[in-house]
Parts: C-alpha cells; structure tokens; sequence
C-alpha cells in the first residue's frame, strides 16, 4: 500500500518515508 502513497509528502508522512527507503533498497 505504501507503494501507491510514493506520492511526495503523501498524507502518510511515515508510508512516504517507507517507500521512499524501499525505492532506494529496491534501486
């Protein structure tokens, strides 16, 4: 789910920070 919130500043600030770790994880 937190994928879709890969939005910038996703109204999730802590699903945003999560997808953003698992881009960078992910490459």
């Amino acid at each position: 789910m937190c994928r879709l919130l890969c939005e910038p500043d996703s109204f999730d600030h802590v699903c945003s920070t999560k997808c953003r770790l698992l881009h960078v994880s992910d490459g």
